[in-house]
């Protein structure tokens, strides 16, 4: 308990430090005092009850429109940072500037005289300009939720074509349709998952790889999920591995399910199929969130190569790569292609993971890792949600 509330604090904290400082540059505009405290108390409110309750916070979703909910990630992952970041540098400024002045061996200079005219205007716009100030953060979070919402229900398609040596020539040119952290629930659009039913299905791709998170929290998804999953037309097979969020509710319950309708589930199996006339193994990992479990269990999966077939290893965690050594095509998910980016190569992604969205490695051994098709919180910046077609290339 007094680690959530040293938590509690840790976000509740900056909240209540720039609603104090942006108040008192309010002083006089009650109207604008209200707005802001209209803004920042349901905000405080929230970091607290996702802290104190996060049982229960975990289903705002259902009486809170969604649209406040981008609000909060906005405010909280992108301007918060940025304000307090401002606010330290402008008091390491005014520190420095007072440091200054007081070892000066010299006196301050006399500030040349102001004309009357000129010393109205200033006194009249220093009040407008901290209202200015205050109001910013609020209103770049307002304009932010207003981007990003239409994209909470959108994805991209992209092609990828990977070249392997290990790729018996029969086989250049199958096609995988990777899908990945689906996370059906809270944000699950119904018109969406149509629209990806019609993407994925339009790839005609001879196998359809799932990297896991197929629901988000709740086992009550699950069917709906399923159903999603079963409208699929994979014409070689289809099947799935693990990930951390399928396990939250119930993790032998949800393999339990997903086989009883059908669908095959690897979790730390394999299963052989045959594709143009060639053996393809597919092998799926378990989901482990320690470096070492990953690394043992994909090291138990490599026992299993059938050497007379093409191995895929699905794995939700991109990591996996490292392990699985004689395994020439990995497919993993999880990093929702780091979800909070500023481009490509900077933002979240590589600062959790080594490996993030794309394609890694080389002819001999490579890598795909998708953004993920779904949502665990509404916001994305430049890691937008996706379905891939990967091509495979024969390589002498």
């Amino acid at each position: 308990m007094s680690f959530s509330f040293f938590v509690l604090g840790f976000l509740v904290g900056p909240n209540v430090l720039w609603w104090v400082w942006a108040d008192r540059r309010l002083r006089g505009r009650p109207r604008f005092r209200t707005a802001l405290a209209v803004f920042m108390a349901p905000q405080v409110a929230m970091v607290a009850w996702i802290m104190l309750h996060p049982e229960t916070a975990r289903n705002a979703h259902a009486f809170l429109p969604e649209w406040w909910m981008v609000l909060t990630y906005v405010w909280h992952l992108l301007v918060m940072p940025f304000v307090l970041v401002s606010l330290l540098l402008l008091g390491l400024f005014r520190l420095g500037c007072s440091v200054r002045t007081a070892i000066s061996s010299k006196s301050p200079a006399e500030p040349e005289p102001q004309e009357p005219d000129e010393q109205d205007t200033v006194k009249h716009r220093r009040p407008f300009l901290k209202a200015a100030v205050a109001a910013v953060p609020p209103l770049a979070a307002g304009l932010g939720m207003l981007a990003s919402f239409p994209r909470l229900h959108s994805f991209a398609s992209r092609t990828l074509e990977v070249p392997l040596s290990a790729l018996p020539p029969a086989l250049d040119g199958l096609s995988i349709a990777h899908v990945s952290d689906l996370h059906y629930g809270k944000y699950t659009d119904p018109a969406m998952v149509d629209r990806l039913v019609d993407a994925i299905n339009a790839m005609r791709a001879d196998l359809v790889l799932m990297t896991g998170d197929l629901i988000d929290l709740s086992l009550d998804d699950l069917p709906a999920a399923l159903a999603f999953v079963n409208r699929l037309d994979p014409r070689g097979g289809l099947f799935l591995c693990e990930g951390n969020h399928d396990l939250i509710h119930d993790g032998a319950a949800f393999a339990h399910d997903v086989r009883a309708a059908g669908i095959s589930l690897l979790r730390d199996e394999s299963a052989t199929v045959l594709v143009r006339g060639e053996q393809v193994q597919v092998l799926g990992v378990r989901w482990a969130r320690a470096e070492r479990s990953r690394a043992q269990w994909t090291g138990k999966l490599n026992e299993q190569r059938d050497p007379a077939a093409f191995p895929i290893l699905l794995a939700h965690h991109p990591h996996c790569f490292d392990s699985a050594l004689d395994i020439p095509l990995t497919l993993a998910g999880h990093t929702h292609g780091g979800q909070l980016m500023l481009n490509e190569r900077l933002g979240a992604g590589p600062v959790m993971f080594r490996y993030w969205s794309g394609l890694y490695g080389d002819q001999k051994r490579a890598l795909v890792v998708s953004n993920g098709a779904g949502n665990w919180f509404p916001l994305r910046t430049a890691a937008p949600a996706e379905v891939t077609r990967v091509v495979l290339r024969s390589v002498l």
